[in-house]
């Protein structure tokens, strides 16, 4: 599900809404990235599971989303990637 969620970045930045940023780079609290995400003014994340990885990443960083999407709670079964 996390290579299916990155797919579906890519795409949607390939049509023009929006650009990727690196989920990496914020996790290890490098500052640039951080402060990269803070200043997106309506950051989406994309998590493949319920679990939420990366929401979680941008949370402990204090990372503030606008919207929120889980590829699973769209009725797409993981073993589908």
């Amino acid at each position: 599900m996390g290579q299916l969620s990155n797919q579906d970045a890519v795409e949607l930045t390939q049509e023009g809404f929006g650009k990727l940023s690196c989920l990496a780079g914020v996790g290890a609290h490098l500052s640039g990235f951080v402060q990269s995400a803070r200043d997106i003014p309506g950051l989406v994340v994309i998590d493949g599971f319920e679990v939420g990885c990366a929401k979680g990443v941008l949370e402990q960083a204090q990372v503030p989303l606008r919207g929120y999407l889980v590829i699973t709670a769209l009725g797409i079964d993981k073993n589908q990637e």
